[in-house]
């Protein structure tokens, strides 16, 4: 039988994964000159302490943050998911192991 995870485990393993999709997230941002307050001021947010949290694993991001990115930075909101998902598949891949 497989391996049952805890909550200790599931908990750590929620943690990195959000600071894996943070980090591909702030790449896209940079990678587009953008910063935190341009994202947040775009996206009618009142400071850009929301991005700055998803960005550090913090809070996850909805779907509208990642509708909205995309269209911010350029980049269509398949190949933002496409990389989230293989992020995920790249974890999930190593927890296996």
């Amino acid at each position: 039988m497989g391996r049952r995870p805890n909550t200790v485990t599931t908990t750590n393993s929620k943690t990195i994964y959000l600071k894996k999709v943070g980090e591909l997230l702030k790449g896209f941002r940079n990678k587009c000159g953008v910063t935190q307050q341009q994202v947040a001021d775009k996206m009618k947010l009142s400071t850009p302490q929301y991005v700055s949290n998803i960005e550090r694993g913090i809070s996850p991001p909805s779907i509208e943050f990642l509708r909205q990115t995309s269209k911010l930075y350029g980049i269509p909101h398949g190949v933002i998911a496409a990389s989230i998902g293989s992020e995920i598949t790249n974890f999930y891949l190593a927890e296996l192991r």
